[in-house]
């Protein structure tokens, strides 16, 4: 599993961004004359193009760098400004999807140079910290675009990466919270994100973890197979929960159980398998 992120100590925490109003669609976002082209393009121009192709991302995410460059104080309200439309789409459509994976590209992307890491750093905090506040909002679209933006930039941001220990805090009780929330695609994200959170201890076993608790204990008791499938995928493996991954194989959903093995064939090595579960795996396999 990927390493979980280290918390920072001595990193002084982002004030929380400041309230914005909702905006129109991004289509109508960026004005006529505002073009990508230009010297200086929007947020919403630059969001724009983001969402009619993937292949322009590259180029996109350098535009977004420099214009939170340019003015870092106004940058954050008007991105949050912009993308308020794609937190209430609920519908995976295309444009949406784009967009989402923009912003995970852009806000995971690290540039060198004087004070660039740094800069992405604290708009990394902020931006996940803006997000954290809507992630109990009423609307279950919003929950969603929330925990699954959340889980994209988690996922994407390198081994080395650091937060504070306030955002990884209170990021594992947001997600936590999400964990049981009554959406099942809400569950399902929110698992994805606590994955990069779950600590290993002292034992590396993971038995201690509060995540890799609230996962094993929702592995038997989630009804929806698609988030047991989410589970399974953010799972940490380890001697501790091998147990429950072998016990998966027998699920009631053909998915969930292909999961399930081929989350043992290239994440578990042999030796670390009881024979009685190797023996347990195989039968159920070729049953």
């Amino acid at each position: 599993p990927p390493p979980p992120l280290s918390p920072l100590l001595h990193r002084a925490v982002c004030t929380p961004p400041p309230q914005v109003a909702r905006a129109p669609h991004l289509a109508r976002m960026a004005p006529a004359s505002d073009s990508l082209g230009s010297a200086s393009p929007s947020v919403g121009r630059i969001l724009n193009e983001a969402q009619i192709n993937l292949s322009v991302h590259k180029k996109c995410v350098k535009l977004m760098v420099a214009r939170r460059h340019r003015d870092p104080g106004s940058f954050l309200p008007e991105l949050c400004n912009c993308i308020l439309p794609v937190l209430l789409e609920y519908k995976r459509d295309l444009c949406t999807e784009r967009v989402v994976r923009f912003l995970v590209a852009f806000t995971a992307a690290r540039q060198t140079g004087d004070g660039a890491e740094e800069e992405a750093d604290d708009f990394a905090e902020a931006f996940l910290g803006f997000l954290l506040n809507l992630a109990t909002a009423k609307d279950k679209a919003v929950r969603f675009r929330v925990c699954q933006i959340v889980a994209g930039i988690l996922n994407a941001l390198g081994p080395d990466a650091e937060v504070s220990d306030d955002l990884y805090e209170r990021m594992e009780n947001v997600m936590l919270e999400r964990l049981r929330d009554k959406v099942p695609l809400v569950r399902a994200q929110a698992a994805r994100a606590l994955s990069r959170l779950q600590d290993g201890g002292e034992s590396n076993d993971f038995s201690g973890d509060a995540i890799t608790a609230a996962f094993l204990t929702l592995l038997g008791a989630e009804k929806n197979k698609d988030v047991r499938k989410s589970i399974l995928g953010a799972l940490a493996i380890s001697d501790h929960t091998i147990p429950f991954v072998v016990e998966r194989t027998r699920d009631a959903s053909e998915d969930v159980r292909r999961v399930a093995f081929l989350a043992l064939a290239s994440k578990v090595p042999v030796a670390s398998v009881t024979i009685a579960l190797r023996a347990a795996a195989v039968r159920r396999g070729l049953a």
